[in-house]
Formats: C-alpha cells, structure tokens, sequence
C-alpha cells in the first residue's frame, strides 16, 4: 500500500513539472534567426565583423566563424549558454572601452534580451531565406468572398495585423488603373463607356485581356525593363557620343507583346550570340549587355574601361535578375552575405572572354539593313562571314598542331630603321597630294602639305645626321626590346645562319608579350605590324625576298581583316594577321612559302616589319612591338593546303560574300560576341579591386557556394551561367521576376529592397504569398509574364480602393499589410503619353529610331560627333510616345529627369518618386504641355460650339483626362474657374479653352492612379 503511494506521488510530481516546463516553454517565445537576430547582426555587428573586416578575429556572416573563438580566446557564441558568451559579455559590459558596438551608442535591452533567448534556445542558425529554394505552402483558409489565392494570402495577414482589406474602387477607378499599369495609357472615352456599360460578371476580365493583348503593352513594360538594362542612345562619359541601340529597345517591345517566355526573355540578352542556330533577333538581344557607357575620350586606358563595363555586367546581371548586390564583393568579401572576394571574379570571369574592348567604333556590331526586305540576306551573310573566319582559323591550329618539326629559329640582330620608314611616309604623303582635290577637299589638302613638309625638314636632319640604323635587344633568340623606341619605323630580324642544309617550307611569326604569366589577366599594349617581308640571306650578305604564298593567323581578332587581304591578293605582306588591341597571349601567323625554300649552311632569314601606325588601334596612342620570335618547318602539307581548293574556296568565297555585304545601308548594332576558343583573356582576383594588382592564379568561371551548383556540361560560358538561373534548384530568378512585376503594379515590392535580396535587404512582407507567386510562374505558368501579370491584376487586392482612414495610416502607414490600394503618381512617361493622348496628339507609330520632341534650348552642354545638338523633331514626330524619346545619358530630357526618370548610367530596379514644385513648373510651361493644352483646349470649344454646354463640355474633358466623371463640386468649380477666366481673357474662348486643358493635366487626379 505505501509502495502504490509512492509510486503515486512520482507519478504527480513528474506531471506537475512536465506541466511547469511546458507552461515556461510557451510563455518564451521562440527566436527565429532569419526574422530576429540576423537583422540585429547586420545592423549594428556586421560591418567590423563580417565579409569586409573580421575585427579581433570575430565574424557574423558564417556559422562556423560565428561559433568559433576571436582573440579574446573565447567562444564568440555558445549555444545553450549566453553567459558563455563573448557576444553577450561585450554587449553588457560598463566597460565603454570593450563595449560592442565600438564607439556606438549601445544595444537596447529588448534586442540584447532576445540574443540571449536565441542563444539559450540553441543559437540555431538559419540559411538567409532568399538563398533557400522557394516552398509552395497550402493555401490559408478562405476568409473573405473571393477564393483567389493572392487575396487568401494577403487576408490571412490583414487578420494578424486586426487590419481589414477596402471594398473595391468604383469601376471607373478600376479602369483607369489596370489601363495604366498594363499599356502605361489612360482608357479613351470609348472604353470608359464600353466597361461601365458592362455589368456582366466578366467585364473586368474582358478589360484585362483586351489590354494584354494591345500593341501598346509592350511599350509600357519595356520602360520597366529598360531601366533595368540601363538603355541609353549614347555612349556615357564624357563625350557621350551618338549609340545605334534602339534595334534593342524594340526588340524588348516585341518580346513582351509577344509573350516571349521569361526563361527565354532572359536566356537570350545574356548569351544570344552563343544559342545554337542563333537568329537575328537572338543577337539583338544580346546588346542587353552592350548598354554599358564607353569612354572614348583621348587619353584614357581602354582596357581600364573595358573592366568598368565588365563588372557593371557582373552587377546588372546578379541585382536585375536575382536581387544580389554582386558590386558590394569587388574589393572584398560580401560584408552581409556569405559570398567570397574569390567569388566574385569567378562570375566576372563569365562575362570577360567578349570581343568589346572600350574602343571608339563601339564594336562589334550587327548591320540591321535599312531596307526590311534585306535584313534577313544581310544577317545570313554576316553570319557566313562569321563562320567563315571560325572555319578558316580552327583549319588553321589544326595545320598548326599536326606540324611536328617546328623549330625556333633564334634571332640575332635586330635593327631599327627611321629613315627608311620616313622616306616610305614621304613617298605615301606626294601619292595622296596627287589624288586630293583642291576645290572639295581643301583641308585634307591642307594638312596634307603641312605633313609633308614636316617629314621632309625631319629627313634632312637624318641625312645630316648622317643616320644608320639602330640596334636593339635581343635576349635566348628573340627580339626582346623593353624600351620606348620611335613608333613609325622599320625593324630588320636577322635570324641565326644555319649550320647545315635545310628546306623551309613556311616561318611562324609571333609576337609577344614581355611577361607572358602577366599578360593573360593584364593585358599588355597593342601591338600593329602593317607589313612583312622575308629575304633570304646568302653567306656573302645578299637578301632575296621569298615569295609569301599564304598568311594564316592563328588568333580571331585579325582572321576576317586577313582573308580580306588575301582575297584582294595585291599586298600579300599586309595579310601577316598580326595586330592585337591588346596584348594578353601570343598572336601568331604562319607564313607560308609558295615553294619550299633551300638553305645551304651559312644562309639565314631575314623579317623585315614595317610598324607605320597604319592601324588607329588606340585613337592616336602608338602600337609598339617588344617581343618577336621566330620558328620554321620544313612540312609540306603546310603548302599543300595554302594551295589547296579548300582553301582557295574560303578565301574566294569570303570575298564574294563581303562584297555582298559592302553595298547595304543600314543601322549598326553593339552586340555581345565571345571571343575564339583559342584566344581568351584570364580572369585573376583583383586585389582590394584594384585592375592594377591582380593575384592568385587564373579562375574559372562558376557561381557562389550558397547557390546551387552549374548543370554538367561541357562548356562553361555565359550560355551555360543563363541557363543555370533557369534550373529548377535555383532560389532566387523565380522570386526577383516576381517581385519587379508586383512592385510595377502595386507601387510597393513584397520585398521593398527589389535590388536587394540579400541579408541587408527588407525580409518580404508575405513571404509564403512570394513563394506561391514564384513557383506558379515558373512551374505552372511556366515563365509566362502576361499570366502572370493577370494572375496578379484579378485579384481584389489590387481591385480594392485607396480610400484610408486615419487609423489605417497610422497602423500601416506604407500600406506593407496592403489593406488598401496605394495611390502613386503617374511615370514620366505616362504623365506626357497621357496629355498627348487626351489632347489627340498623340502619334500611335510604333518603333524606329528614337526621336527628339521639343525642349529647352541649350539643354547639351556639350556637342556631339554625330548627332550634334538637340533638334526638335517636326509633325507627328513631336507627338511619338514617350519611350521613343531620344535617351543621352549627360543630358537627360528633363521633364522625364524632373519626374524622376533615372539617368540610365547604372542599372535601376525602383524609380525613387519625388514632389517638388518644379514638376508643376513642367506641366505648366514645358512645349509638350502648351501644346498639349492648346490641343484640347481646341477640342473643347469645338464640343462647346456644337452643344452649347458649358456643363457637358467641361464633364467630358475632365472624364478624358482624369478617367471619371468630375463630383458636383469639382463641376462647379471647374465651370466657374471657366468664366472667371473668359472674362479674364475678355471673352476669348480659345485662350480660356486653352487654360482650363493646363488645370485639368495639372489635376492630382490626373497625375495619380
């Protein structure tokens, strides 16, 4: 009996403490790392200790570095036990020298309280949500009438928040809102009539297909996406010179009106030039990434330039397509997130293997033919020119590797020659003089003569001189010249004599760079040779030139330039291939000899180069060659295929199709275009990102640790890092797509920072709606914009009214929990479409070259080289729509600057909005708006003159620019403000017509959506 009590009393006391843990367990609340403690870390620790600086040893972006001891020789964080913890020791010290955060006002008690409940409850540590794959949750409970899931999600939290979603806008409120955010236009009177007039249950969605299905959809989200892109019609910088880049511009116009999936969308603006079978819109995509500024002003370093450009790429990729502020790890680890400086190169080393170099001309580009009935011929022709230049330089390294005796021919003298240089520049300069014509070309003319005798005086000082030419260095057997040396001149290499007979059946010329290992990530000067000879030198000295049957280069730059050469066939010495921009591996050329020439013992070559500048590689800086070696081979498959019908067939066959080419007009297009598989350049960690001072070895192009590895394949190009965004595994391009889209219509992304995903940026307000948004789009909708777009514009979240109350502002003043619509201001270029459009000026044409409606005088502080100055375009041009409007970055169009269009230099996800007087000042006087205003001012006296009422006129104007009907109040307003102004104008209705079309585009209503 005592034994049963016993166990009785055990049996009560363990259940009365399971019941007071359990009570204790639910009265803590549960800390979550991602929601809780990772944004105190970022906030106040991770800038000393995290990506950038690991102060006293100690970092909060990594577990493991988090966990571990700093040079306190203490555990950072211990799991289970806050007082075990260095972290809370310096949080809570009085010591103001050892207090974190260091020289800072210190934690409040509530954010120091829930580290140490988080580290009591284990310090779990949690991957940043963004960088996990996103969960598609079951939908919350039907709360309200609507089974839409947006709306199921966005109740779910207005009930945790005791906040309630607004009942729809009136229907006329509705319109005018998906008419804007769908095409960027106002709905006309006939379609305000048309949908009001409706009451069937499908009204609205018959409003929302029409508007998908409109021409003008296209316009409206390509202003979107080219702010993202950072299209611009000039080159930036300084002199910001005229950019072809509007075949792009409609190119995004058509992708979007033609519902081009978004994988694909993406897919062919980062790699179009490398799909199989590529298209020529593929490769007009591609000048996605060719919106980068060049610096084309004289003086500056182009491969400096070239780098810019290439890690703007790096940037715009990652924050455009997955909110990743890549730019933050140039110069260092990722301060907030877990990305290594090491990283960051590895992606940069994607999209550093392009042809584009920061020069002038812009190149490559693509000719779009002026005539539409040519561009498909002019596109298949550059696309054999192209394969042609593939085919002939991969036949050539195939030639070149199956040669098995090349054998370096050391080098032994080598001399420059000035004068013969100056006298071959004098005989050029009377050949010109000879063919300039005095009366048209009076300035060549000019400069000419002046040349020529500059030239002269300069030989006679060599004759009295008495000049011989120079020697230079020469080091192991090749010409090795580390010093400056005149840049017009003649160099003379003379090979070492052959110790015993030898047949020579062609000599490979390379030139190369003085630090090779260097060179491959720091590319060294250009290099331009204009012309060679060979001679062969008898024992007692005397030189026969040799007869060059073929030069065949083994790099792409010079291949097509080559074949050109050839095909001309006059000046075979020109057609040596060897010239560079700039030099980041050996260039090469194999010149063949029309027989195999016989060398006795005692006999050598000699390679005369003229370097005359010929090539403006660098806008006037001179190329310089300082290294050069020689190599022969007796092969002779080598002349075997120099004179083969394959070969003679290329060559033809390049020349026909040039020629072809060479007559048509048309637009030239910066594309993207990878460099031969042959000759690319290597990427290398930029110390503290400094292009200067690169170390470690070459990187291969991949993705950070945190994301999902590349698919197998068997190259890994920017082709293959497109596609990886698209892999199912892959956390964030489904998210961020979604995100741009919701904040274009709902004025407020689900997460606000859209360019910003990372640790730093805002946690989503609806993280679980955020996922079910991105995995219907990329699963179920697969890639699908205008679904989703109707997905989103259905819902009663977007339908409801903006109507707020005090409380409601108060509560949720940005309106995260979106209890209401949210009222916004119209865009730059929906503001000027909308006053064109309701004073019917507005110019429907669609696509072209950008045009230049009027404004200010004076406005270009600096002239332009092609397009000079602003000319205000005349007719219907003036009247185009908004997105055709001539973009130079230095001089922004100002009503679009003043109405916080950004200035395009960069990529933007997000226009910061603004309300400063001086965008009244624009609707009120800038030319657009006059005339738009003089233009419905006409319309409405006509109206007046034939109904007779002031009432009814007045009501239709308002209802066409503003999309409703004016309140009896703003009636009687309107229609006094119209007499007061008639007597003011003593009578003259033009003019008071004219006022009341400037009130009503100066209208809040008809500002805002």
């Amino acid at each position: 009996m005592r034994l049963q009590k016993l166990i009785c009393l055990l049996f009560l006391t363990y259940l009365t403490q399971g019941c007071q843990t359990d009570s204790e367990t639910k009265s803590e609340p549960v800390i979550s790392f991602n929601k809780d403690i990772r944004p105190i870390l970022t906030e106040h620790c991770t800038g000393c200790h995290g990506g950038v600086s690991k102060q006293a040893g100690v970092s909060f972006v990594y577990q493991k570095e988090a966990y571990a001891r700093g040079h306190s020789g203490r555990l950072t964080i211990k799991p289970g036990d806050p007082d075990g913890s260095e972290l809370i020791a310096r949080l809570e010290t009085q010591d103001i020298s050892l207090r974190m955060p260091y020289n800072a006002p210190p934690l409040s008690e509530e954010k120091i309280q829930k580290l140490k409940l988080w580290i009591k409850q284990g310090a779990k540590w949690e991957k940043h949500w963004a960088f996990k794959k996103p969960v598609k949750t079951e939908l919350p409970a039907k709360m309200g009438k609507t089974g839409h899931p947006i709306d199921q999600f966005v109740e779910h939290s207005l009930q945790a928040q005791n906040l309630q979603m607004n009942p729809r806008a009136d229907k006329y409120r509705q319109l005018r809102r998906l008419s804007l955010d769908l095409i960027g236009m106002p709905p006309s009177l006939a379609e305000i009539e048309d949908f009001i007039s409706d009451n069937t249950a499908t009204a609205y969605e018959k409003q929302v297909d029409r508007l998908l299905a409109s021409p003008h959809f296209g316009e409206r989200w390509a202003a979107m996406w080219l702010d993202l892109a950072r299209y611009a019609d000039s080159q930036g910088y300084t002199r910001d010179e005229y950019r072809a880049s509007w075949p792009y511009r409609d190119w995004v116009i058509k992708a979007f009106n033609q519902n081009l999936p978004y994988d694909q969308f993406v897919i062919k603006q980062l790699a179009g030039d490398l799909l199989p079978n590529k298209s020529m819109q593929d490769l007009i995509a591609t000048s996605f990434h060719r919106q980068t500024p060049v610096n084309s002003e004289g003086g500056t370093d182009d491969e400096e330039f070239r780098v810019i450009a290439v890690m703007d790429r790096v940037a715009t990729t990652w924050q455009a397509i997955n909110g990743i502020t890549m730019e933050c790890v140039q110069c260092h680890s990722h301060p907030y997130d877990p990305i290594e400086h090491e990283e960051y190169y590895q992606s940069l080393a994607f999209f550093n293997t392009t042809r584009d170099a920061d020069r002038r001309h812009d190149g490559p580009h693509l000719l779009i033919a002026d005539d539409k009935k040519m561009q498909n011929k002019a596109f298949d022709w550059q696309i054999r020119l192209n394969e042609l230049e593939n085919v002939a330089l991969a036949q050539t390294h195939k030639l070149n590797n199956s040669v098995n005796d090349w054998t370096k021919l050391p080098i032994v003298k080598a001399l420059t020659d000035d004068k013969t240089a100056l006298q071959d520049e004098i005989f050029g300069l009377k050949k010109r003089l000879e063919t300039l014509d005095p009366d048209k070309q009076k300035y060549p003319l000019m400069y000419a003569k002046r040349d020529l005798k500059k030239r002269e005086a300069m030989l006679a000082q060599l004759n009295a001189a008495n000049y011989q030419p120079e020697p230079m260095q020469v080091v192991n057997g090749e010409f090795n010249h580390k010093n400056t040396f005149s840049a017009k001149t003649r160099l003379i290499l003379t090979t070492q004599a052959l110790e015993q007979k030898q047949s020579v059946s062609a000599i490979k010329l390379s030139a190369l760079p003085l630090n090779e290992k260097k060179a491959r990530h720091t590319p060294e000067f250009s290099v331009s040779l204009d012309h060679i000879d060979i001679y062969k030198v008898s024992k007692n000295g005397q030189a026969e030139k040799l007869i060059i049957k073929d030069f065949m280069s083994l790099q792409g730059e010079s291949i097509g330039d080559q074949l050109r050469r050839l095909a001309e066939g006059n000046n075979i010495g020109a057609a040596n291939g060897l010239y560079s921009h700039r030099l980041f591996s050996p260039i090469e050329s194999i010149a063949v000899f029309a027989e195999p020439v016989q060398l006795t013992a005692g006999e050598s070559f000699e390679v005369v180069i003229k370097q005359y500048q010929y090539r403006n590689l660098n806008e006037g800086m001179p190329s310089e060659l300082h290294r050069f070696r020689i190599a022969v081979s007796s092969d002779t498959g080598l002349i075997e295929y120099a004179k083969s019908p394959e070969r003679s067939q290329l060559i033809t066959e390049y020349q026909q199709v040039s020629q072809q080419l060479k007559p048509v007009k048309g637009t030239q297009l910066p594309i993207m275009q990878a460099q031969d598989d042959y000759n690319q350049r290597g990427t290398a960690l930029f110390s503290r990102g400094n292009f200067l001072a690169k170390q470690g070895p070459l990187l291969k192009p991949s993705t950070p640790a945190i994301f999902p590895s590349l698919a197998e394949q068997q190259k890994v190009d920017r082709l293959a890092l497109a596609n990886w965004f698209f892999q199912k595994e892959q956390p964030l391009t489904a998210r961020v797509a979604v995100n741009h889209f919701w904040q274009q219509l709902f004025g407020r992304g689900l997460v606000s920072t859209v360019g910003d995903f990372g640790s730093s940026g805002e946690l989503p307000s609806h993280p679980e709606l955020l996922d079910y948004l991105a995995l219907t789009f990329q699963n179920d909708y697969q890639w699908d914009i205008k679904k989703l777009l109707k997905l989103m514009v259905m819902s009663e979240t977007y339908r409801q009214s903006s109507d707020a109350s005090a409380a409601d502002i108060q509560q949720d003043p940005q309106n995260i929990w979106l209890s209401r619509a949210k009222k916004r201001r119209l865009t730059a270029e929906m503001v000027r479409d909308q006053a064109l459009l309701s004073s019917e000026l507005f110019n429907p044409e669609m696509f072209g070259k950008p045009v230049m409606p009027p404004q200010p005088e004076g406005i270009w502080g600096r002239m332009g080289r092609v397009i000079k100055d602003w000319q205000s375009a005349e007719g219907k041009n003036r009247y185009r729509r908004a997105i055709y409007t001539f973009i130079k970055r230095a001089y922004i169009y100002p009503s679009f600057l003043t109405f916080d269009m950004e200035t395009r230099e960069i990529s933007h996800g997000k226009r910061i909005a603004t309300n400063t007087p001086l965008q009244a000042l624009v609707t009120l006087n800038d030319p657009v708006y006059v005339e738009a205003s003089n233009a419905l001012g006409g319309l409405l006296q006509k109206d007046y003159l034939a109904n007779k009422n002031i009432e009814q006129t007045l009501q239709q104007a308002f209802l066409k620019v503003t999309s409703r009907p004016p309140t009896p109040d703003e009636l009687s307003e309107l229609k006094q403000t119209w007499l007061a102004l008639l007597q003011t104008a003593e009578q003259d209705q033009t003019l008071a017509f004219s006022q009341i079309g400037t009130l009503l585009f100066n209208l809040d209503s008809a500002l805002t959506r």
